[in-house]
């Protein structure tokens, strides 16, 4: 099933992928490391990092520890 989002909505997690992408470059952690922590595979923080996935709260949380800042700084 293919999703349509609004033009918000693809801003917004286009965004939110781009803020983790650049927190889990600064703090040094791959893809798997930052999947790991999460409970998440590598290519599931591919796609959320391109923008592709929409992701759970309590995920959103689990990134916001594993990156060492407050979910405020990752949400655009």
């Amino acid at each position: 099933m293919v999703m349509k989002w609004s033009c918000q909505e693809a801003k917004f997690y286009a965004d939110l992928g781009a803020r983790l992408r650049r927190r889990r470059e600064v703090c040094e952690l791959t893809q798997q490391q930052l999947g790991d922590s999460a409970g998440l595979t590598r290519a599931s923080i591919a796609n959320i990092e391109a923008g592709l996935t929409r992701i759970q709260v309590h995920t959103l949380v689990a990134f916001a520890d594993a990156l060492m800042v407050s979910v405020s700084r990752l949400v655009p």
